[in-house]
């Protein structure tokens, strides 16, 4: 699990939300996955809006790998 803050510089305590979210060896332990298995989910998510992921998969395994993509952006 990994805790993941993104803030601007000089952004006030008070405005700052955390997000927590599984690693890729978190998402594979929980699901029973491999490392292809999640690069094919990953692929099933690669341009869809996030309103059609959501829809289509509230939870699960797509769920966690799409957080994991959204924590892990730089």
């Amino acid at each position: 699990m990994i805790n993941a803050c993104f803030t601007a510089p000089g952004t006030p305590e008070s405005h700052v939300e955390s997000l927590r979210f599984l690693t890729v060896n978190g998402i594979e332990e929980k699901y029973d996955l491999n490392q292809s298995q999640i690069e094919r989910i990953r692929n099933e998510l690669r341009g869809k809006t996030l309103r059609e992921i959501l829809w289509a998969y509230p939870d699960g395994a797509h769920f966690d790998v799409l957080l994991n993509l959204i924590g892990t952006l730089r």
